[in-house]
């Protein structure tokens, strides 16, 4: 199984491969995210996580599916501190 569907990530040209997951836990720790930004369940594939949203200072726009349990915990986690946190840009 795919352990993640990377349909966005990433302010690109048309044609060019998104940025890694790795590009976006390091955005996350950076960045305010955008008050819309969410995470929620989907069934397709199966039982994964769909993450969408933006940065409310630097465009980065991603809608990401994960389906391996270890990365929709981390991301979860990265999400919940993202919001909280008051002193990221």
């Amino acid at each position: 199984m795919v352990a993640a569907i990377i349909i966005s990530n990433g302010s690109r040209f048309a044609g060019e491969q998104p940025a890694s997951l790795e590009k976006l836990e390091d955005m996350l720790k950076t960045y305010s995210l955008e008050e819309w930004s969410c995470t929620r369940k989907t069934t397709r594939p199966s039982n994964g996580l769909e993450i969408i949203g933006n940065f409310k200072h630097y465009s980065h726009v991603f809608d990401i599916i994960l389906t391996e349990p270890k990365l929709i915990n981390k991301f979860r986690k990265l999400i919940y501190r993202n919001k909280r946190d008051t002193t990221l840009a």
